[in-house]
């Protein structure tokens, strides 16, 4: 039997909050102009991808951390096999 996972999404919220990260703060906004000026036109991050490299900058997930729960979230979405 398998067990159920949750989506990428949830777990990266919970995380968020357990941590008591808000990731609109101007703070966490300047830290991520970088990363979006240079993503291509029509393509951007979304709340969840954001909040993971928040996390990861803060350093309370580990790169590999980061990767798996970005892998998992684009495939939630189908946007990889």
């Amino acid at each position: 039997m398998k067990k159920t996972r949750y989506p990428a999404a949830a777990v990266v919220t919970r995380l968020a909050r357990m941590k008591h990260i808000d990731p609109d703060t101007p703070t966490h906004a300047e830290m991520l102009a970088p990363l979006t000026q240079h993503v291509a036109e029509g393509v951007g991050l979304d709340d969840t991808d954001r909040l993971v490299v928040v996390l990861k900058h803060h350093a309370h997930i580990s790169a590999r951390s980061m990767v798996t729960l970005l892998r998992r979230h684009q495939r939630d979405h189908g946007l990889r096999a």
